[in-house]
């Protein structure tokens, strides 16, 4: 038609191929601890460092740091080196002299340690003692705090061992006052007299108390007694008929020798047949 645009095919131009895309070479990975010294390596692959981020890495670092810095600084003596051997024995002794052993046993010191009836310990206990601090390797406070201990304890045992004699004491004083009956008081006077004469000791009869027994001793120095003619006040002041003496009858005597000058002027010089007499008299109205 008349007028009309007459429109103008496009031109298409010809698209020029791509070139073709050669892949990359791969980058070899390496760890950020590679290149550095065989000792620091070994220190960084013990703690598993190296297998860390550099950030994770130098966090670690940081905080084993700090750790350190915390005994950084301290002043020696309050530092310990552990030995790595047990059979160290030089090493050991450092340790213990500076935790506060003694080098010397002679050293423990347990002045101050006593039994409840104040005595301190004898010297075979105190050897003990130090033997014991030196192979366990006490301190001295230590040592001294066992020494306590110990000497409570036999204390402890001490006690329930004389309760158990006094008791046993008792049953045997009950069987031989009956055993003797009427005669107790004066087989009593003349077994100590027996035991006086024969210089035996308030100690030495009180251990053959403990071993062969109260009544069995008694009885024997009672039998000495009367063979050594101990008894022969019950046979001069009992009526001649060997009775024992009763109390009426020694408070008697007593005061009738009080009226004797002669009986007083002898006892006055210390006459040991007066003394013995006045002893045994008292004793008997004692009980």
């Amino acid at each position: 038609m008349v007028g009309e645009a007459i429109e103008t095919p496009a031109v298409v131009t010809p698209t020029t191929p791509a070139a073709p895309v050669t892949p990359a070479t791969p980058v070899a990975q390496t760890a950020w601890s590679d290149g550095v010294d065989t000792d620091t390596a070994g220190y960084l692959q013990n703690r598993g460092w190296d297998k860390l981020s550099v950030k994770d890495a130098a966090l670690a670092a940081a905080k084993a740091h700090r750790e350190a810095e915390k005994l950084i600084g301290a002043p020696p003596e309050h530092v310990v080196r552990i030995p790595q051997a047990a059979n160290d024995a030089e090493g050991w002794n450092k340790v213990y002299g500076r935790l506060g052993v003694p080098a010397d046993t002679k050293e423990y010191d347990f002045g101050g340690v006593k039994h409840a009836n104040g005595n301190a310990l004898d010297e075979a206990s105190v050897a003990s003692l130090r033997a014991l601090g030196g192979e366990q390797h006490l301190t001295k406070d230590q040592a001294k705090a066992v020494a306590f201990f110990i000497a409570k304890q036999d204390d402890a045992r001490a006690e329930i061992e004389l309760a158990t004699y006094n008791e046993k004491l008792t049953a045997e004083k009950t069987t031989l006052k009956t055993s003797w009956g009427s005669n107790a008081t004066t087989n009593l006077i003349i077994a100590q007299n027996a035991a006086t004469k024969l210089g035996v000791t308030a100690e030495e009869l009180s251990a053959l108390e403990k071993t062969v027994g109260y009544a069995r001793v008694m009885e024997m120095f009672r039998n000495v007694g009367s063979r050594i003619g101990e008894d022969q006040f019950v046979r001069d002041n009992g009526g001649g008929n060997g009775n024992a003496m009763t109390k009426e009858a020694a408070q008697s005597r007593l005061d009738m020798l009080a009226t004797d000058t002669q009986w007083q002027e002898n006892f006055n010089k210390g006459g040991v047949k007066e003394r013995q007499e006045f002893d045994n008299l008292t004793r008997m109205i004692a009980g």
